[in-house]
């Protein structure tokens, strides 16, 4: 057993970790509930003005384009600071387990897929917040992309254009 500075110092970085960890892990989970606060009121404005306004219902749709693009970097980014805590998280515990301080290390368990807890059905899929949020962040960005086809296609000039093109040949 090392001495109490030593484990001291060990329990330190651990909170100290523990603390990045549950910050950023937080700050996803907040900027996602943002991204559909916004994403809510795009569309909401989408419909509002597909009928009368399509350049309008265009514009929103390009702009939760750009927003699904936006917020899905964001969270890759959180993404790569909640890995950062988990791995001072898995080095402080695996030392306070080596050291008798802290009897169970919990990581290595959360990152298995064969734990006793794991789920039964279709584990191997759509397993982590990863994988989940990213798919979200994928269909918002391509309903947001079809929306903003159909709001193209129902602006005035377009139609008109089309037309005179169909009635040219």
């Amino acid at each position: 057993m090392p001495d109490t500075r030593e484990v001291d110092k060990l329990k330190l970085i651990h909170e100290y970790a523990w603390n990045w960890f549950s910050y950023h892990a937080a700050q996803r989970m907040t900027v996602f509930r943002f991204f559909f606060l916004v994403l809510g009121a795009l569309s909401v404005g989408y419909y509002q003005t597909i009928t009368s306004h399509p350049g309008l219902a265009f514009a929103l749709s390009i702009i939760a384009i750009i927003f699904s693009l936006l917020f899905w970097r964001l969270d890759l980014r959180t993404r790569e600071l909640i890995k950062i805590g988990e791995s001072h998280l898995a080095m402080s515990g695996s030392e306070m387990s080596k050291w008798g301080i802290m009897p169970v290390t919990l990581l290595p368990d959360s990152d298995s897929k064969k734990t006793p807890h794991t789920t039964k059905f279709h584990p191997n899929w759509m397993y982590s917040y990863r994988q989940v949020l990213s798919a979200i962040f994928f269909l918002t960005f391509l309903f947001s992309l079809a929306a903003a086809v159909y709001a193209f296609f129902q602006i005035g000039a377009v139609q008109k254009f089309i037309h005179y093109i169909c009635a040219s040949s």
